[in-house]
């Protein structure tokens, strides 16, 4: 799982990092620009895409509790931060 952002002013960076940490979202995050939006087809905000190791996508716009409960059922692994790309 990951998150993409599209922030680009200071301040909403600075909200965007400071809800990653009083949630714990644990999952890779990155941030974005419009070329990337369009090339990943997102339409609107907030949209999420499960998508397996092979490229399928499993659901689309699940809420926080349905994501979590998937990702408890079809996982077995923990959820990982990304030492690679830190927040």
């Amino acid at each position: 799982m990951i998150g993409i952002s599209i922030d680009s002013s200071v301040s909403h960076v600075k909200h965007w990092k400071s809800i990653i940490r009083s949630k714990s979202l644990r999952w890779t995050q990155y941030r974005a620009n419009s070329k990337t939006i369009n090339n990943l087809r997102i339409s609107f905000y907030q949209s999420n895409f499960l998508i397996d190791g092979e490229g399928r996508i499993k659901a689309i716009n699940l809420g926080a509790g349905e994501a979590a409960e998937f990702y408890k059922e079809f996982t077995l692994m923990p959820l990982v931060v990304s030492k690679k790309y830190p927040i």
